[in-house]
């Protein structure tokens, strides 16, 4: 099996059998972020999650590409020294078009 979640009978659900299932994830995110896999989930549940998301993500929008890019540079220490002039130029492409526009 290449996913052991993988149940084809669902190919023919629809989202809404789906979300009315029994087997739909329940807050799978907020549940990975404070380690509480099972059971009910509290407000508290939630600050951890949250808190996680502040402290080990760095988090940026495309919308707003250029300030997100500063942030990423300034995080990682990304200077240009190898040749300044052509990274910069690769990165003006990159802000521009990007680098997997399909």
């Amino acid at each position: 099996d290449w996913e052991p979640s993988y149940k084809p009978e669902l190919q023919q659900w629809t989202l809404e059998q789906y979300a009315t299932s029994d087997i739909i994830e329940n807050n799978w995110m907020t549940r990975q972020l404070s380690n509480q896999l099972g059971g009910q989930l509290t407000e508290d549940n939630l600050k951890r999650a949250m808190e996680v998301v502040r402290t080990k993500f760095l988090v940026g929008l495309m919308s707003k590409i250029e300030p997100t890019m500063a942030r990423v540079e300034k995080f990682f220490r990304m200077t240009y020294h190898v040749n300044p002039p052509n990274q910069e130029a690769c990165r003006e492409r990159i802000m521009s078009g990007g680098s997997n526009s399909n």
